[in-house]
């Protein structure tokens, strides 16, 4: 079972996974979550929808970069 959110959050800074620099979070090692939302979490702090939130370096959301491999 994964941890919550803020735990999970204070633990993966503890370890080093995520850093904090002027009030925002970054990974700075490789982390894997059970689902992109829960990633989302940790780094927003509250619940989210991963699937749209996250997007690649040219601004597609993860959905649509699963969609279009499909």
């Amino acid at each position: 079972m994964e941890l919550i959110e803020p735990t999970l959050r204070i633990f993966l800074q503890e370890k080093g996974v995520i850093v904090q620099s002027n009030n925002c979070y970054q990974f700075v090692e490789d982390y894997v979550f059970s689902s992109p939302s829960t990633a989302g979490g940790v780094i927003l702090g509250r619940a989210t929808n991963g699937w749209t939130k996250w997007r690649n370096s040219e601004g597609k959301t993860l959905d649509e970069v699963r969609r279009k491999s499909v």
